[in-house]
């Protein structure tokens, strides 16, 4: 029998999958109090998006890295960049019952937003409670089939395959609670060319756009607040009746020391991820040229 301190003892890779690299870190620990022991960036050779994911090629990136010794650990979790992933905000419906019906509601709204290029996408949604609005998540069901495909055939027990806006959140809602900000409050995610901006009221989902980031972010923001306050009544009503607007911001990219004004809002700036932050110290970068 292992002895208790060794029972409870725990070992994770987090695996981020973005545009250009795949990013894995070792966690060692017990459970809630980890650390990293091992790090990589793996460059791809080429640029890879929603619309032109080469399967193949990621499946012999993930199987030939995860397959050494390096990285072999009892669980794993997957992280998606935002650039792989649509969002939309999914209203309270009393008429839905079934998971099925669920379903349907979710594809009748990607697909009205995106297009049919979303119908045969994987659709999931955030817990939510009764009578709140969720997050939902939609992302190419190839990279999902990928994904379950190369650790089907690991030793390695695959966690969670989980969109990254998902992981900033939950950073966002700790300091949310922390600093009592639930009666109106921003959150703005700008990483790996993509911009995630979204309005929670009372601690309900009321809006969340993610679009391509433009070269100048701060006008960007600013001019997507007033286009949805022009078109969109209740969401006008909703800022006119706070004065403070607090804006809860993860921008990995930026130092952490450039001062940030966006508008009136009160800019909280929240701590990098553990996998996109950029002063992860003694990273290791292996450039992939193999076809």
């Amino acid at each position: 029998m292992l002895p208790h301190w060794l029972s409870i003892m725990t070992d994770e890779l987090n695996v981020c999958i973005r545009p250009n690299s795949l990013v894995i870190r070792s966690f060692q620990g017990v459970a809630g109090k980890t650390r990293c022991v091992d790090q990589q960036k793996i460059m791809f050779k080429k640029a890879i998006d929603h619309m032109d994911v080469d399967v193949a090629y990621l499946a012999k990136v993930l199987q030939t890295t995860l397959s050494q010794d390096r990285w072999q650990a009892k669980t794993a979790r997957i992280v998606l960049a935002n650039s792989f992933v649509r969002y939309a905000v999914l209203p309270w419906n009393p008429a839905i019952k079934t998971k099925e019906e669920k379903q349907g509601y979710l594809q009748h709204l990607f697909v009205s937003m995106y297009g049919d290029v979303v119908k045969s996408w994987n659709k999931t949604s955030s817990p939510a409670g009764f009578g709140q609005s969720a997050v939902a998540s939609a992302i190419p069901t190839p990279l999902i089939q990928t994904i379950d495909a190369v650790f089907s055939t690991l030793a390695i027990k695959l966690v969670s395959v989980q969109p990254y806006l998902m992981s900033v959140m939950n950073e966002a809602i700790s300091v949310i609670k922390d600093q009592q900000l639930q009666t109106l409050c921003w959150l703005t995610v700008v990483s790996d060319g993509r911009l995630c901006l979204g309005l929670m009221a009372e601690g309900q989902w009321m809006w969340l756009k993610n679009v391509q980031q433009e070269s100048d972010v701060i006008g960007q923001i600013e001019l997507l607040i007033e286009r949805e306050r022009l078109v969109n009544s209740e969401f006008d009503k909703a800022l006119q009746q706070r004065y403070e607007q607090p804006m809860l911001l993860h921008w990995p990219d930026i130092s952490s020391s450039s001062a940030i004004k966006i508008a009136t809002y009160r800019v909280i700036r929240l701590p990098s991820s553990k996998l996109f932050a950029n002063e992860q110290p003694d990273t290791q970068v292996t450039r992939l040229i193999a076809s």
